[in-house]
């Protein structure tokens, strides 16, 4: 499916949310990414495999998701 939806389990601050929109926003295998309440939308170019969409997210995870929350 070229649109994943991650679903976080602890709300974000605007700030930290709106860089890894554009953070995600970057990468040229993503057209679009939406943050809304607590989940955020990535809409790929195409459909793309699991392996991918695990790397994606393990980045974006790591940079932003467990980094953040954890200091909250």
């Amino acid at each position: 499916t070229p649109v994943i939806v991650y679903h976080l389990t602890a709300p974000l601050e605007t700030k930290v949310l709106a860089e890894l929109k554009d953070y995600m926003d970057s990468f040229e295998g993503i057209t679009r990414v939406a943050t809304e309440g607590n989940q955020i939308t990535l809409h790929f170019k195409q459909a793309t495999t699991n392996e991918m969409i695990y790397l994606f997210i393990q980045r974006m995870e790591m940079l932003y998701i467990y980094r953040n929350s954890k200091s909250q």
